[in-house]
């Protein structure tokens, strides 16, 4: 059985300035949960940085906010940082960040659809090179 719980709000800051937060809980219940079926942080909507499934486990907590200003009707750009674990009765994990920003361009100002352009840093752990991404996707993350 899954449980996912996912909350988002919206605050207008100034017209063309809008502050986006978004929080998920995740979870997959049962005695035997298939590796296959554990929970994923990281991709395109939820901890950009991170590849999918770079952290899995039984459930997942995370939290992400943008910053995003449309300067012009046709383009925007966005700030964002997220913060995230992956957890279990078994396995305690600590909480990884990510970070970064991007581009808009919105193709259809009637429906408001855009195409966003991100970049996004996670962690560096030791002995290894920074985590990061490139990301091209249809409308926001959330």
């Amino acid at each position: 059985a899954n449980l996912d719980v996912d909350l988002r709000g919206f605050i207008p800051l100034h017209n063309q300035v809008t502050l986006a937060l978004q929080g998920i809980f995740r979870s997959t219940f049962g005695k035997t949960v298939p590796f296959y079926n554990y929970r994923e942080l990281g991709g395109d909507m939820m901890m950009r940085g991170y590849y999918l499934g770079r952290y899995r486990d039984k459930n997942y907590l995370a939290s992400q906010a943008e910053l995003r200003y449309r300067f012009h009707p046709r383009f925007g750009i966005v700030g964002f940082s997220g913060l995230g674990s992956t957890f279990s009765k078994e396995n305690s994990s600590r909480y990884v960040a990510s970070y970064g920003g991007g581009l808009r361009y919105f193709f259809s100002l009637e429906h408001n659809s855009s195409i966003r352009f991100d970049y996004s840093f996670g962690e560096q752990r030791p002995g290894e090179k920074r985590q990061s991404g490139f990301y091209l996707s249809l409308s926001e993350a959330f």
